[in-house]
């Protein structure tokens, strides 16, 4: 039959619709049953098979394929690719039956850096050719190829009309259009009522996108729209190359068919973000039953797709019962939320204490202060400041430990900080003065390293300076930028922290060179170190934190010491005074601090409270999932009934020159069962999972 008669045939008739349907119809539902369940792990590198619900078993159980105990190994190809669709890396896990429980597998392969993902059997090799020690258990191994996928996809993007790379898209608004290119690289002759036909290994293409509700007015091209919650699935299905080895064009066909080769899909998008996509790629032969494959009688081939039909339908059976698990299961999840928020509000009740223990420490120090200036009445008024720093440390006992943080360091860390700033009076400290210096440098640049900039001794006020003037515009500029309510005060208060913490940092800077420049030429430091050793045992070391009554009996030997030295010591109070009212200052920034943290406990109970209610909207939206998925699987058992039983039905006309074409494609697919190598006679299967990633701002 010549192709302008087989027109005329398909004006009026089913046929087509049956040819197309045993291609694409099964795996319209297949791939959206992949793109559903398949999440990539962590790390690509760690890509393993597992036993319920994967790639594998899905296309499997979704096809009429050959029954698991004829097959030997089980290939699964996953091409990571860019967002243009470009392959950058191939992981294929390979899993080695061994229903006979054997003691060693031998296998073919030329995969590199092959692991062992399942158990700690080895292998020997030698060239391609592997031998796995089983001991009678079955081997799943993983590796990498450089080797080009049989179907390769370009994926391409336009705003507006007009083309655009992904990562220029990315925060863009408009009118999106999204095409995926299929290109079929396989070719093989077959024989075609007695003359040599060049044709494809005919695979499907199924392709699916999660849109989120920037995405409105969504269409689709060769594919379909499900809508779950807020989001939209658009699940794209392809047969590239199959119209050329059929050689025919869309022309060819009723307005109601057609065999794509790419999916495109146009909607338009709000600061267009894109999660990824996923695309399995099956061989058609796959989707035959064994005894169809060898039969070019195109009435075997509608038996076949009233087969497909019937397995599609219990296979949407087994997804609304996995739907109604997930369901039960998402149940113990918003329990889990339920512990989450009562966690939360222990931790803003700690940080209250947190900066009950700030405030304890400030004003600690401030004592300590107060009963500086007592060093210049002499000896007598030396003792009675001693009085009054015992008085003083009573109430820092409760603050001596601390937890290490900035926000409540303890006393022995602040009395630590004392005894360095009072070392560094002497020329014998100035190494210690520079070690703080740099010790505050390196925060800073660290701090600075966004904005590519660094400071030194020289130049510190001129750099910090420019940054914390560039954080004010940006602080000026929060405004105009577009952020939500909430983005804007988080905005707004990290960069006031940034200005603050950079102001602090510049203080203390000016305060290290101005001790180290007034100290030079001073004199009598030594005794004065003396006396702040003293102060430092009195209040006791990490190792004995409750050994105050040591600390002061330590404390009382130094301040004998000081005796000697009282009148070199007096003329230097002054400065020591102004250090330790430096000091007062920063801890009176750490109390700020807490009381800051302690502000913000009514947001973040506020927010774990709305977490804990969208999870409850979320436990309706599965409910609500669950009895979409109980309606598909009654509209499955209607289609059934309705359509495939009708076309079936409607069947008539000599299409055998086309079906020859068509068992030519299935023979040659027929004899695709792996793409890293088999061993000889082995039976296997393979398919292909592309995984294209996300496009983010």
């Amino acid at each position: 039959m010549k192709l302008q008669e087989l027109k005329n045939v398909f004006k009026n008739r089913f046929t087509v619709k049956v040819i197309a349907g045993v291609l694409s119809i099964s795996m319209i539902a297949t791939g959206a049953s992949v793109y559903s369940v398949y999440a990539e792990k962590t790390q690509a590198e760690e890509v393993q098979q597992e036993k319920e619900e994967t790639v594998d078993e899905l296309v499997d159980k979704e096809s009429n394929t050959v029954s698991e105990k004829d097959i030997e190994k089980e290939e699964t190809v996953y091409v990571l690719s860019n967002a243009s669709g470009k392959a950058k890396k191939t992981i294929v896990s390979e899993h080695l039956l061994n229903k006979d429980k054997k003691d060693s597998i031998e296998d073919k392969s030329d995969l590199s850096n092959i692991k062992n993902v399942n158990g700690d059997e080895k292998f020997t090799r030698d060239g391609d050719n592997l031998k796995w020690e089983a001991n009678g258990k079955e081997i799943y191994y993983q590796g990498t190829t450089k080797k080009e996928a049989p179907i390769t996809q370009k994926i391409t993007y336009k705003l507006d009309g007009k083309e655009i790379s992904p990562k220029e898209l990315a925060g863009k608004s408009g009118k999106v259009t999204i095409r995926y290119d299929f290109t079929n690289n396989t070719s093989f002759k077959e024989k075609v009522n007695g003359e040599d036909v060049e044709v494809c290994v005919p695979f499907a293409a199924v392709t699916g996108l999660s849109l989120d509700s920037k995405f409105s007015n969504v269409e689709i091209t060769n594919g379909k729209l499900v809508n779950v919650g807020e989001k939209t699935m658009a699940i794209g299905y392809a047969l590239p190359g199959v119209k050329d080895s059929l050689g025919v064009t869309n022309n060819d066909f009723t307005g109601d068919v057609n065999i794509p080769n790419y999916i495109e899909v146009t909607a338009d998008v709000k600061d267009f973000e894109l999660e990824g996509s996923m695309t399995a790629v099956v061989n058609a032969a796959s989707l035959m039953d064994k005894k169809t494959e060898n039969n070019s009688d195109l009435d075997s081939m509608v038996n076949e797709l009233v087969d497909a039909t019937n397995k599609l339908q219990n296979g949407s059976k087994e997804l609304s019962d996995g739907i109604g698990t997930l369901d039960s299961k998402f149940k113990e999840y918003a329990s889990g939320i339920g512990v989450l928020q009562n966690g939360i509000k222990e931790y803003t009740n700690g940080a209250s204490k947190v900066a009950d223990g700030a405030n304890t420490l400030n004003n600690g120090v401030k004592t300590l202060a107060s009963s500086l200036p007592a060093l210049s009445s002499g000896l007598n008024q030396l003792a009675s400041g001693v009085d009054q720093a015992k008085a003083g440390s009573d109430k820092l006992i409760s603050a001596y430990s601390g937890n290490g943080t900035a926000q409540n360091p303890g006393l022995y860390n602040v009395t630590q900080q004392l005894k360095q700033g009072l070392a560094s009076f002497g020329p014998s400290i100035t190494a210690s003065i520079d070690n703080s210096l740099n010790g505050v440098f390196a925060k800073v640049n660290e701090a600075l390293k966004a904005y590519n900039m660094s400071v030194n001794e020289q130049n510190h006020t001129q750099v910090i300076n420019a940054v914390v003037g560039n954080l004010s515009q940006q602080l000026a500029t929060l405004p105009t930028s577009g952020m939500s309510p909430d983005q804007m005060a988080v905005a707004q208060q990290k960069i006031i922290t940034t200005i603050a913490s950079l102001e602090q940092a510049e203080g203390a800077i000016n305060t290290l060179q101005q001790t180290k420049q007034s100290l030079s030429q001073n004199e009598g430091i030594g005794k004065l170190q003396a006396a702040v050793n003293g102060i430092a045992q009195y209040v006791g070391d990490a190792n004995t934190p409750n050994s105050l009554y040591g600390g002061t009996v330590e404390l009382s030997k130094g301040l004998g010491k000081l005796q000697a030295g009282t009148s070199t010591i007096n003329s230097k109070v002054p400065e020591l005074l102004n250090g330790v009212n430096k000091l007062t200052n920063g801890t009176q920034q750490l109390a700020n601090g807490s009381n800051t943290l302690v502000s913000n406990n009514a947001k973040l109970n506020n927010g774990v409270d709305q977490l804990n209610n969208a999870t409850g909207q979320l436990t309706v939206g599965i409910a609500k999932l669950n009895d979409g998925s109980k309606q598909l699987s009654d509209g499955i058992v209607k289609f059934n009934d309705e359509g495939i039983s009708k076309i079936v039905n409607s069947y008539n006309g000599d299409l055998k020159p086309f079906a020859n074409k068509l068992q030519a494609m299935l023979d040659a697919s027929k004899d695709y069962n792996s793409f890293a190598g088999i061993s000889e006679n082995t039976k296997g299967n393979v398919k292909f999972v592309y995984k294209v990633a996300e496009i983010k701002k």
